[in-house]
């Protein structure tokens, strides 16, 4: 049930002057009851220009005022526009109710206006939320998170941008090398060390990391959007060499994304095709015939063959 007062306002709003509805619109951005967005909103886009401007003023104030009701209002048209006013109006206040959406709604576009509200805001505060969108789903709420961490810069960011290293769109992972780059940053763990080594095209550094750079040169072989690269990291794959990697690979050839099967294949490929269609149980390294292991060192000439062209190599 509607409080009384604002159902009187309610009333007043349709029948008073443009004058009185203005001073009505005041007072509805000082209140705190949600059904006032729902007043306020569509008067936003009054052919009036003095009530839209009342209606748009009374918004912002209520929105600042109560950026927890407004980002959880019923309308995604509603949530939407008042995480636009948030970031416009740099509500510090708003920071972590905008990173809760993006943590947890359905909805790409709210989305993506929650993580452009926290880079706008550009505060210290708003870094966890942009981190947080690193790992979306959606490439646009990805992208314009690296934006904004960009634009807060320093030290603060690095943690989070390094986690782009893993992303599955290359280019992004090239955005992210590149500004880490000109901080400084520096690996420490293993697999760090393996992402680093396979953005810098380092074929050694990255094997060297043995079997901690299995699941970075996986993840790289199975869904980066590149094909070289894909290539790149399967042959570093049959270098670092593992029964595991076969499984994961054969295994992935199932999978429902026809992108990941088609990289699994390709991968089989350049471990060999003797490995490629046999059960992961018969291939046993020990028991393998003269004709098999001629076979076998001649996959390996032929991958490192083409790793060193690769890299400019004759």
């Amino acid at each position: 049930m509607l409080p009384r007062r604002l159902r009187t306002l309610e009333v007043n709003l349709s029948a008073s002057s443009t004058t009185e509805r203005a001073v009505i619109l005041d007072e509805l951005g000082r209140m705190h009851h949600p059904y006032v967005l729902d007043l306020l909103y569509p008067l936003a886009n009054s052919d009036d220009p003095e009530i839209r401007a009342a209606a748009i003023k009374a918004f912002e104030v209520f929105s600042v005022a109560n950026p927890k009701v407004a980002m959880r209002h019923g309308s995604t048209f509603i949530r939407h526009e008042a995480a636009y006013v948030l970031g416009q109006l740099k509500c510090l206040a708003a920071v972590d109710e905008l990173a809760r959406v993006v943590r947890n709604d359905s909805d790409e576009a709210l989305r993506l206006a929650c993580v452009q509200a926290l880079s706008t805001i550009g505060s210290a505060q708003a870094v966890p939320g942009l981190r947080t969108a690193l790992r979306d789903a959606s490439l646009k709420v990805r992208q314009a998170s690296f934006e904004g961490l960009r634009a807060i810069g320093g030290l603060a960011v690095e943690n989070a941008v390094a986690d782009l290293l893993s992303d599955h769109d290359w280019e992004l992972r090239q955005k992210a090398h590149a500004l880490l780059q000109t901080t400084g940053w520096i690996p420490t763990t293993r697999q760090q060390k393996a992402l680093w080594g396979i953005m810098s095209g380092r074929f050694d550094d990255v094997v060297c990391q043995g079997p901690e750079a299995i699941e970075p040169l996986l993840m790289a072989t199975l869904r980066i959007n590149d094909p070289a690269v894909r290539k790149w990291s399967a042959t570093a794959l049959a270098r670092v060499g593992s029964p595991e990697v076969r499984r994961r690979l054969r295994g992935a050839v199932a999978s429902p994304d026809p992108a990941i099967r088609l990289a699994a294949q390709e991968a089989l490929n350049i471990f060999g095709e003797s490995i490629a269609h046999q059960p992961v149980e018969e291939r046993v390294e020990s028991a393998q015939t003269p004709a098999r292991h001629r076979q076998s060192t001649s996959n390996i000439f032929s991958s490192t063959t083409w790793f060193l062209s690769l890299m400019g190599h004759p």
